[in-house]
């Protein structure tokens, strides 16, 4: 089934080299979007999502550490130059690796986890934002089952570009 409402959008995917992430890239390239496949250690299989992908549309590889706001930016822009735009950002990015008991949980451990699932979604956010011309509405969305620890980042990151933007 396509739907015409998303047929030409640019959409960045990111954590986009498995699980959730491929199918989310592959439904939108489905829906005839442009899609941008993000990985950052597991390039095997964002060119694999990138090979189903172009199955059915266009899109692009791109590499960033999603806790390096650096590179966060940079891979933002380049998606931006590439795709001639985002409309749509997915934060699909996120950690479980490594898991251990709260007991020997690390601070270090912590912030890494932290930085991965919740940090990347503020620091994506707001990158997409800035190529966004104003009056163009961004769709941001995020894992369900991580949404609500995001909230904050994703409402500090809207409510930074509606000021920008104004």
């Amino acid at each position: 089934m396509i739907c015409e409402d998303l047929k030409g959008k640019k959409v960045l995917v990111t954590g986009s080299s498995s699980g959730i992430g491929v199918a989310t890239a592959v439904m939108f390239a489905q829906q005839g979007c442009f899609v941008g496949v993000h990985y950052f250690q597991t390039k095997d299989g964002a060119e694999k999502t990138l090979e189903e992908v172009k199955k059915f549309s266009d899109g692009c590889l791109l590499c960033a550490d999603m806790r390096d706001a650096e590179q966060v930016g940079q891979m933002i822009a380049e998606f931006a130059d590439t795709a001639g735009g985002i409309d749509v950002l997915v934060n699909n990015a996120g950690t479980l690796v490594g898991r251990m008991s709260f007991a020997e949980a690390t601070v270090d451990f912590y912030e890494d986890v932290f930085a991965t699932n919740t940090t990347s979604v503020f620091l994506a956010t707001r990158a997409a934002a800035k190529p966004s011309p104003p009056g163009r509405p961004l769709v941001e969305t995020a894992q369900p089952k991580t949404s609500q620890r995001r909230y904050c980042s994703l409402q500090a990151t809207r409510r930074a570009s509606s000021q920008e933007n104004t």
